[in-house]
């Protein structure tokens, strides 16, 4: 019976003193990988039926790949929610359901290094439901790496928000288009073509008239017409008078 009970003893030490031996052992499994992950959309205010897309882009900054990792777009699609999908590039290799649609999952089974490969990126379009009322949507993505440390698993990208704008503020915001269209066109003078300096007339002087007349050659072809007439007269006169004495 005391052997019985050493033995357990021992057993039992055993047992507690090789679970911490076990979960140093996993601690030194611990993948040296730095996954980051970013979100942005293509526009920031849709209206009704109107397609906007989601940019996801990922990376590995760590000296050692990421393994099992998965990529989830925290923006629900169908069901009760506002958006519907359209397409993906890649396509989902998952949907997660959630209280208002399904949310988009990507499984990457190995995240190389900077050293080894550039970003990644996925696309989503999705589709504005015709019926959706106006709010703003605020949507993040998220990247799991089961295989880091323990805390370091889970990377959550920022916040990308887009606007849904009502059929009225759609309307409204045409009109305002329009009537700036109008305005603008209403407020364009017409020009009118100038003339050269040179060739604008302008009213002359008195004086610019007189010096005009004067330089004409007709003026003065007249000047010595007249003076050689009266000439003429004189030597008539005296000629008359001479034969009159």
């Amino acid at each position: 019976m005391k052997k019985i009970f050493t033995t357990l003893t021992l057993a039992t030490l055993s047992i507690l003193f090789l679970i911490p031996l076990a979960q140093a052992s996993q601690t030194l499994e611990f993948e040296d990988s730095d996954p980051f992950i970013s979100l942005a959309v293509d526009k920031n205010e849709v209206s009704p039926a109107e397609e906007l897309k989601f940019i996801i882009t990922y990376g590995n900054r760590g000296p050692r790949p990421a393994e099992n990792v998965k990529v989830t777009l925290n923006q629900p699609m169908g069901g009760r929610a506002p958006l519907e999908f359209v397409s993906s590039q890649p396509q989902p290799d998952n949907w997660l359901a959630s209280q208002y649609g399904n949310l988009p999952e990507f499984f990457i089974t190995l995240l190389e290094t900077y050293e080894a490969t550039e970003e990644g990126k996925i696309t989503i379009t999705a589709r504005v439901r015709e019926s959706a009322a106006p709010q703003t949507l605020t949507a993040t993505v998220s990247l799991q790496a089961p295989k880091r440390e323990i805390g370091k698993r889970l990377v959550v990208s920022n916040t990308a928000s887009t606007k849904i704008r009502g059929a009225d503020d759609s309307f409204t915001r045409k009109e305002e288009t329009e009537a700036d269209a109008t305005e603008s066109a209403l407020s364009v003078k017409p020009t009118q073509d100038k003339l050269p300096e040179e060739e604008v007339s302008k009213p002359e002087s008195a004086s610019e008239v007189k010096a005009r007349l004067l330089s004409s050659e007709a003026v003065w072809a007249t000047v010595l017409f007249l003076g050689f007439s009266a000439l003429l007269i004189l030597a008539f006169i005296a000629g008359r008078k001479s034969q009159a004495g």
